[in-house]
């Protein structure tokens, strides 16, 4: 598990720009696939034929992580930038990056004893900060580097006891499931979908989902925990090493309740540890699979991470296992939790 994941989550991927992450999975999948297209949003649709071929169903997560676009350079050689996707300032100051996945920086804003009062107090503007690629005029800078020039964390694979911690993961983890599961036989027709853009609206969810008009839909995604240190009990989501998360509404979807329902019931059953996620902040791509082709029964879960959208996300081994056999079930035995 360890080194595929890794492999995963080292890969530059920042929404509108998957193409690290999908030349991978699709080199990863093609022994198991029967057909493998990429549409023009650069979502992966891969196809398995099943033995019987009474259903249809979809399996997807999403290849897409949240990161940074150049967007000026100044007359010193300091590189500006936007956010893509929802990222917390604090939280980034100081932090390694790579642009295009060659230049090196680090983000940089000013230092705090030239800082007034007032401006350490408040919160840090993206339009405060700069990444320092070592250039000192922009005549130099530009060089090396060019607006829309994508920005990703530089960041290092950390495994503490039962915990790993690395950027991506709480998207990549469900891409690691599907690369799992589309290795073994089913007998219903299968659709594995590795979608883009979904840090930015889940874009590509919207269009991956038209025209396969499966019968059923699992989600598989990464969900903040909030079980971190100096968190109340009433903010704390879901826990790391509690199993996988059943969700049961966002701020774009209501996943089927029946579906959604059984589907605890029947994990549970089968001793394999689930938590109801406690929140319906966030996203996940149900929000725009939920509503396509007049509807379409969805459910969704994931595992609990901790610092998610930052340079080193944390998941438990033992979720990411509790993930997987969770969506094995769905997947062999959806007749019976229909029922």
């Amino acid at each position: 598990m360890a080194e595929i994941l890794k492999e995963l989550c080292l890969l530059p991927g920042v929404s509108g720009n998957e193409t690290s992450v999908r030349n991978y999975i699709i080199e990863s999948i093609k022994p198991y696939a029967d057909s493998i297209s990429v549409d023009n949003m650069g979502n992966i649709i891969a196809y398995k034929k099943g033995a019987a071929g009474k259903r249809t169903l979809m399996l997807t997560a999403h290849m897409d992580e949240v990161g940074f676009i150049v967007s000026g350079v100044t007359d010193s050689g300091y590189i500006k930038f936007k956010a893509v996707g929802d990222i917390d300032t604090r939280n980034i100051v100081s932090k390694c990056v790579r642009i295009n996945n060659f230049t090196a920086g680090v983000i940089g804003m000013k230092a705090i004893h030239l800082q007034k009062k007032d401006e350490r107090e408040k919160t840090v503007d993206i339009r405060d900060l700069y990444i320092d690629i070592g250039e000192k005029s922009k005549k130099k800078a530009i060089k090396r580097v060019s607006l829309g020039d994508y920005v990703t964390f530089e960041t290092q694979y950390l495994k503490a006891g039962q915990k790993i911690s690395v950027k991506a993961l709480d998207s990549r983890v469900g891409c690691y499931v599907l690369l799992d599961m589309i290795k073994d036989s089913y007998k219903d027709d299968m659709y594995f979908v590795f979608t883009a853009q979904k840090e930015v609206g889940m874009r590509g969810a919207s269009v991956a989902s038209y025209g396969l008009s499966p019968d059923a839909v699992l989600v598989l995604d990464g969900f903040e925990s909030a079980d971190m240190y100096g968190a109340k009990e009433n903010e704390v989501i879901m826990r790391l090493g509690g199993g996988v998360c059943v969700d049961f509404m966002d701020r774009f979807a209501i996943p089927d309740k029946r579906l959604t329902d059984n589907l605890c019931r029947a994990v549970s059953d089968a001793k394999i540890p689930v938590q109801k996620r406690r929140s319906s902040t966030g996203m996940s791509d149900a929000g725009e699979i939920i509503t396509c082709a007049g509807g379409v029964l969805t459910a969704c879960i994931g595992v609990p991470v901790r610092y998610a959208h930052t340079p080193q996300c944390m998941v438990h081994l033992q979720d990411i296992k509790a993930m997987k056999n969770a969506a094995m079930l769905f997947a062999h035995e959806l007749e019976d939790i229909l029922k």
